[in-house]
């Protein structure tokens, strides 16, 4: 048998990258609950169910993803990828690509089934960095409906900002946040922290929200 030739012996082989974990928010309205629920783990490219029970004189109204309502029974693909299957009070994230936020909620008998207020994200920033929200406005405030969502974006020197300063943190009602970390609020609003992005999901009240810098 001839022995391995230098170029077989030395070459190397290629690793499979490992799948990354996301992670699904699911809340509900005070009428139902929604198992699981809070944040749940999910492999790439895994699939999970949540299941809605409204109480017991409440109908089941609807699921929300990522702010978008789905009343009606099918599946569809989101943007990142992402696929799924609403079974009516079953919600089923067949083939996940992404984070996402699912509500449930329901409504009682002569209710509206949909009687959400609207609160406010008041935004501000440091002056040699920027930040916006969702619909790419800068500073100022945001009316965000009940339980929903609004995501907010920072730029710094690696985005053609001032050179001398980059992001450092997010601050919610003037208390920062760590990277990549979750903060529940006392009113039942969530928190997530991903680098310079920041998402205040299931909106429960009015908050403010601050985007710091640091000199480099």
């Amino acid at each position: 048998v001839d022995a391995p030739t230098a170029a077989c012996a030395g070459e190397a082989t290629a690793e499979i990258p490992p799948l990354k974990t996301y992670v699904i928010t699911a809340n509900c309205d005070a009428h139902s609950t929604v198992a699981p629920s809070g944040g749940v783990a999910v492999q790439e490219e895994a699939a999970v169910s949540f299941t809605l029970t409204p109480e017991a004189t409440y109908t089941f109204y609807r699921w929300e993803v990522d702010g978008s309502g789905i009343t009606e029974k099918g599946s569809g693909t989101l943007t990142d990828g992402t696929t799924w299957e609403c079974d009516s009070t079953t919600f089923t994230f067949t083939y996940v690509k992404g984070n996402h936020i699912l509500y449930g909620s329901s409504f009682g008998q002569g209710e509206d089934p949909d009687p959400k207020t609207n609160y406010t994200l008041t935004l501000t920033k440091d002056d040699h960095i920027a930040a916006y929200g969702d619909g790419g406005s800068g500073p100022g405030t945001y009316t965000v409906v009940d339980g929903s969502y609004c995501t907010f974006y920072c730029e710094d020197y690696l985005d053609g900002i001032d050179p001398g300063y980059r992001f450092d943190r997010w601050e919610i009602d003037g208390v920062g946040m760590s990277n990549y970390t979750t903060r529940h609020l006392t009113d039942g609003t969530e928190c997530y922290t991903n680098g310079k992005v920041l998402t205040v999901a299931n909106l429960k009240g009015n908050h403010t929200v601050a985007c710091r810098e640091a000199a480099l």
